[in-house]
């Protein structure tokens, strides 16, 4: 060069210029960054400190920058692809926590792009299977064309970056002395951390009544669930929060283990030894180790020694004994019992998340009395028919007027229910009046199912009720309580076989899946398979049918239990309008037909017999031959016939 030449700028000075402007104006003041370029640049491009609201922070990390003048696009324009010095994505790496960011400069679009250098090494590895490449002098890395950086991404990664010195700052101060490292807190204020051991101890123990009084089980079981099996045992309040805790999400087992070490203690209050009997009483039940008999004697005993509100109890030793309840109609005393619940929850003072489950779990109880009273009156009226003495139509309006009546109040109150818990965002109520729905609907549709009664709107309503159950099971699991979520998929699935079985709906697909789900579910909580009624119920029916107009009069009795047989005969009682004193008579005659069709295999006898009384007196019977036209005797005594026979 002369005396009169000037000092030249390429395009790569130019291409670099540019790239640092753009990123300058990014990664500002007014966004919250203070950038200074390293002089000399051994490993990285500008240091950046963070501000926090109007604070400098202290908090720095590297930022390499690269200018490209032809972009790299690799799969189908997902990434950028680039050459780096291997050095300097390990000079990188060693700034921890947040590792720097490596940013490409698009010359000719003019865009910024970036990425963690954390995750530019884990994508390296996920690529090339091993780590030979970190011995090569250049790897080609690859940045997410999704990555864009501008006015708007630079606000979310600012709170990215900011969110990595916070969670480190945590860690350490919660585990620096263990590593001989500073673990001090400069700001004035406590910041939790869900991380910390003691922190989460602290959080049970200062909340954890708060917590249980809501029903906030989810936050407690999480919570334990991170705690070590001595962090528990080791402290009394926790270990009862476990108990119950672990109790309300299906985990039995280590629920009974928590209460036998609460067993030990011997400074338990009055009303946590109450809470400990409750929960102990459950897990027996659940586990298989007592009976429903029981445990409401156990429900019972615990009401009486227990000061203050029993809503919770009260609930389930009805629930129990609607469980048990045989079949025909509901007696009066569980409808009152059911109203004084629902009374008692009107005046309870527990907070109002409490009292919306209290009248999902009562409603629950009002379902079972609905169905049953359903199941009932629908029986009574086929008898009715198949003697020839029909419902009037005021009856039989009466009687769907009832039911409707009834069904409304039900319907309307889990509604609202949901509605007001959708508003306050609470998935576990809305999830559990979902649950309390859909066992209603499917109570009636394994009923309609039984009495070969058609459900109206069928189709649209397995749809409905399904994406209940389904929301139902998403909700509680994402809650993590599996229980109530086994429970929920598992109506799904019956559902699913409802539409295969009776609709021939194409669900295949969507049974093995949710089927599959429901599997793993019962080896996570360590349940046997549960059963399914429908499919079942369904082709019974269907081999009922087909076999209905090969047999002779009064074989459905053949399988009925003792318990069957007296509903049968009260219903016949009223099918027919007969005094009472009758009933005995119409029992003997059932019972004889089981006896003659479960004792006598020949099908060329055949039973006649003689009712002219209606049930006056009792019915006799003769048995025919009909192949050698010889008659027995006639006796009311079907054992001495079917003797007589030799059989």
């Amino acid at each position: 060069m002369s005396l009169f030449s000037k000092p030249q700028i390429d395009t790569s000075a130019i291409n670099s210029s540019n790239s640092e402007n753009s990123l300058l104006q990014l990664l500002s003041e007014s966004n919250g960054f203070i950038s200074r370029k390293e002089i000399p640049d051994k490993g990285c491009d500008f240091m950046c400190e963070l501000i926090e609201g109007s604070s400098v922070t202290g908090q720095k990390f590297p930022i390499q920058l690269k200018s490209i003048e032809s972009v790299n696009f690799v799969e189908n324009g997902a990434y950028i692809s680039y050459p780096l010095l291997t050095s300097r994505l390990g000079y990188m790496l060693s700034h921890l926590p947040t590792t720097g960011i490596i940013v490409f400069y698009d010359v000719e679009k003019e865009k910024l792009y970036y990425d963690f250098s954390d995750a530019v090494y884990d994508r390296l590895m996920l690529e090339r299977g091993t780590d030979d490449w970190t011995h090569n002098e250049s790897v080609n890395i690859r940045i997410p064309v999704l990555n864009t950086f501008d006015q708007t991404s630079v606000k979310q990664f600012h709170s990215k970056i900011l969110g990595r010195f916070k969670q480190a700052s945590k860690m350490q101060i919660a585990n620096g002395k263990k590593y001989n490292l500073p673990s001090i807190n400069l700001s004035q204020q406590f910041q939790f951390d869900f991380n910390n051991i003691d922190h989460l101890k602290l959080l049970l123990k200062q909340f954890g009544l708060a917590f249980l009084g809501s029903y906030d089980l989810n936050i407690i079981y999480k919570t334990i669930s991170k705690l070590t099996v001595n962090d528990i045992n080791s402290d009394k309040e926790i270990l009862i929060l476990a108990a119950i805790s672990y109790c309300e999400v299906g985990r039995y087992t280590e629920s009974d283990i928590f209460v036998r070490r609460l067993r030990v203690q011997d400074d338990l209050s009055d009303s946590q030894k109450a809470m400990i009997d409750y929960v102990d009483s459950k897990n027996q039940l659940l586990l298989g180790l007592i009976d429903n008999k029981i445990f409401q004697s156990k429900l019972q005993a615990l009401k009486e020694k227990t000061v203050g509100e029993n809503v919770i109890i009260d609930i389930n030793i009805l629930r129990y004994k609607l469980i048990d309840l045989k079949s025909g109609e509901v007696e009066n005393q569980l409808k009152i019992e059911l109203n004084n619940i629902f009374k008692s929850i009107t005046e309870s003072r527990a907070p109002e998340t409490m009292k919306q489950l209290y009248n999902i779990w009562n409603s629950e109880n009002e379902a079972i009395i609905i169905t049953h009273n359903l199941s009932y009156e629908l029986g009574l009226y086929k008898v009715k028919v198949a003697v020839g003495s029909d419902l009037s139509l005021n009856e039989k309006k009466s009687l769907i007027e009832g039911y409707l009546k009834d069904e409304h109040i039900f319907l309307n109150r889990i509604n609202e229910i949901y509605k007001k818990a959708y508003q306050d965002k609470n998935i576990f109520v809305q999830a559990s009046a979902l649950s309390a729905n859909v066992t209603y609907f499917l109570h009636k549709l394994i009923i309609y199912i039984a009495q070969d009664t058609p459900l109206e709107d069928c189709e649209e309503e397995l749809k409905k009720y399904f994406q209940f159950a389904f929301h139902a099971y998403q909700h509680f699991s994402g809650l993590d309580m599996l229980k109530d979520a086994h429970y929920c998929l598992t109506n799904a699935i019956e559902i699913l076989e409802t539409a295969k079985g009776i609709l021939n709906s194409d669900v295949e697909k969507d049974l093995e899946t949710l089927s599959s789900a429901k599997i793993l579910l019962e080896k996570e909580l360590l349940l046997a398979p549960s059963p399914l009624i429908i499919p079942g119920l369904i082709q019974e029916k269907r081999l009922s049918k087909e076999n209905r107009d090969n047999r002779p009069g009064m074989y459905g009795v053949k399988n009925m239990n003792d318990e069957g047989l007296q509903l049968y005969g009260e219903m016949a009682i009223k099918a027919y309008n007969l005094p009472a004193d009758r009933f005995q008579n119409v029992l003997n005659e059932l019972t004889a037909y089981r006896l003659f069709y479960n004792r006598c295999p020949d099908p060329n006898i055949e039973v006649l017999q003689n009712n002219h009384s209606m049930y006056e007196f009792p019915v006799e019977f003769t048995l025919k031959n009909k192949i050698s036209q010889v008659y027995t005797a006639r006796s009311s005594d079907m054992e001495l016939l079917i003797s007589s026979l030799g059989y």
